[in-house]
């Protein structure tokens, strides 16, 4: 499944952070680095990301991790800090839109934020207040030219796949955007959604694209620039 990959892809750079940044000798480990994301067809911003693995990785069984963002947009610079993982920034009538998936709580649950008032950061809004035509993934990937395999050898590409968003696809129902809207079309909860199998799934998308005909972006996913520092003991 495209979301147990993304958990793989995960879990395999906190490893090769540990290993590179130490970890295991009680420090904590920096990844710092510029994200091109596009928030609104063909209309690109860059971020400055900041995630930081404590040297434990998990604290009292919780996650030892916090991710910080920061943009310019409309003359001011946008900040958010959390523990949970950025998968969506758009932007809808001039202000920006933030969905992160939160795997620091059990279950692990899908939040929603709008730009405030102040145009500095972000608040937590409710999930039905979401504009739902710009409910979609376009953060948290690995490699753009990364696939698996489908039937007859067909190659599935995760970031093709956030890009057509196409409710007539059996494999986009296993999308992290699948369950999102699925989520947004129930009002039930992430982790309840994404136990629903393909076909049931297919009909709640088919249902939730054509209610809501979603602002697809062109390219979704642009490569980073990285550059990951140890920090000082912990």
């Amino acid at each position: 499944m495209l979301i147990r990959r993304a958990f793989i892809s995960i879990v395999f750079v906190g490893a090769l952070l540990e290993l590179v940044g130490g970890c295991g000798d009680g420090r904590q480990v920096t990844e710092k680095d510029r994200e091109t994301v596009e928030v609104a067809p063909g209309q690109f911003i860059e971020i400055e990301r900041e995630d930081v693995l404590g040297a434990s990785r998990f604290v009292d069984g919780i996650r030892d991790e916090s991710t910080a963002l920061a943009t310019p947009w409309d003359g001011k610079t946008v900040r958010w800090k959390g523990s949970q993982v950025p998968a969506s920034l758009r932007a809808s009538e001039g202000k920006l839109h933030l969905i992160t998936f939160d795997r620091v709580k059990d279950p692990p649950r899908l939040r929603f934020y709008r730009q405030n008032g102040a145009g500095d950061g972000f608040d937590e809004i409710e999930a039905g207040n979401y504009p739902k035509n710009i409910a979609m993934q376009n953060m948290w990937f690995g490699n753009p030219n990364d696939f698996s395999r489908g039937a007859n050898g067909r190659k599935i590409y995760e970031v093709e796949m956030a890009r057509q968003l196409d409710p007539e696809d059996i494999y986009f129902a296993d999308s992290l955007t699948a369950n999102l809207w699925c989520q947004l079309q129930t009002g039930k909860p992430y982790h309840e959604v994404r136990r629903l199998g393909s076909e049931q799934k297919q009909a709640i998308l088919r249902d939730f694209a054509a209610a809501h005909p979603p602002i697809k972006l062109t390219v979704v996913k642009r490569m980073t620039t990285q550059a990951t520092q140890p920090a000082t003991q912990g």
